[in-house]
């Protein structure tokens, strides 16, 4: 997930606002567990709170279970882990962080599973790509982020089919609904690669009952792979256009109908970071939250040829937030 201070410093925030008992914290598309410790680790103290990951690669979900196992080894040289963690730290530190985490968890139940999540259920292609696993929707053997790949130049690379397997596909409905009994509400985090607005399709339930406190995703161009998949319609989530505006920025089409759709039913949409218009940052920070995370509420009332919404997605990633409108967010430290 790009700008990642964004998303840690909003999930703090949360921490201070959001989890009563029995609260669910889960990261789709945990990767190696790097936003997922962290989301382990604020709401550790929290009564009863529990916690679920999911990731369509299986060795990135087996590799969070190994990490989070007691009295794993740190300092095992392990050569094939060591460009793969640089990002991180390397891998040491990278384990060191966890079995930090699990001290913090004590019996708190948790979870890593190896599944992939969408808007309807299935199964998937996934194949093993020189920069990790990636959805197999357009090129027929395998997709090498965002540009179909004939298979011969992949088998060319050395990664033909016997680099791909099936994984099960569900929906956060099916998955996670369940596991919300009675009271019990989730915080959702995901990072799927441009596949984000599908799995929202998939939650669309669990929205409408308030059952979910915050759903913190991604948006960007890559939103179109999604589309030219068959897996998000153009307009997917049903707000009706307010004008014959017809925008080339899809991306941007879609957070407009986010939008408009999920006030109704009582969420509001934040883009989270400082506008990327913005030049400079404050030098002092008049930070009267408890934690200081800039973000910027998205009015349902945009007019679709709008510039608001395309400076947050045109070439760039951008990180969102829906979030349950009783849900009393302070005041951004960045904005009024």
């Amino acid at each position: 997930m790009q700008q990642h201070s964004d998303i840690a410093g909003f999930l703090a925030l949360l921490s201070t606002l959001v989890v009563g008992p029995g609260a669910t914290l889960v990261d789709i598309g945990c990767n190696k567990g790097n936003v997922l410790f962290e989301m382990m680790a604020l709401w550790a103290s929290s009564a009863n709170a529990s916690f679920l990951a999911a990731d369509m690669n299986p060795s990135n979900a087996q590799l969070v279970r190994d990490l989070l196992r007691p009295n794993v080894d740190c300092n095992r040289k392990d050569v094939a882990h060591s460009a793969e963690f640089r990002p991180l730290g390397g891998y040491a530190e990278h384990c060191k962080r966890a079995t930090a985490t699990r001290a913090l968890l004590g019996d708190r139940p948790w979870t890593a599973e190896a599944l992939a999540l969408s808007n309807r259920p299935g199964e998937e292609t996934l194949c093993a790509m020189p920069l990790g696993w990636e959805h197999a929707h357009l090129g027929g053997g395998a997709k090498m982020y965002g540009s179909q790949q004939p298979e011969a130049l992949l088998r060319q690379r050395g990664y033909a089919s016997r680099h791909c397997q099936r994984v099960p596909v569900t929906t956060v409905d099916a998955w996670l609904g369940p596991k919300l009994q009675h009271q019990r509400r989730a915080v959702v985090k995901v990072d799927a690669e441009g596949f984000d607005g599908p799995i929202l399709l998939g939650s669309m339930r669990l929205l409408a009952a308030r059952k979910i406190d915050a759903f913190l995703f991604e948006c960007c161009h890559l939103w179109d792979r999604a589309v030219a998949a068959g897996k998000l319609p153009p307009n997917a989530f049903g707000a009706a256009p307010r004008s014959s505006v017809v925008w080339t920025n899809r991306s941007s089409s879609h957070i407009y109908s986010l939008a408009a759709a999920m006030e109704p039913i009582g969420y509001q949409l934040f883009a989270l970071g400082p506008e990327p218009q913005q030049q400079r940052r404050p030098a002092v920070v008049p930070c009267g939250a408890p934690h200081c995370v800039e973000y910027q509420r998205l009015s349902p009332s945009l007019q679709r040829d709008s510039e608001e919404l395309v400076k947050y997605t045109r070439a760039r990633w951008s990180n969102f937030a829906l979030v349950r409108a009783k849900l009393a967010l302070p005041p951004s430290p960045w904005v009024g």
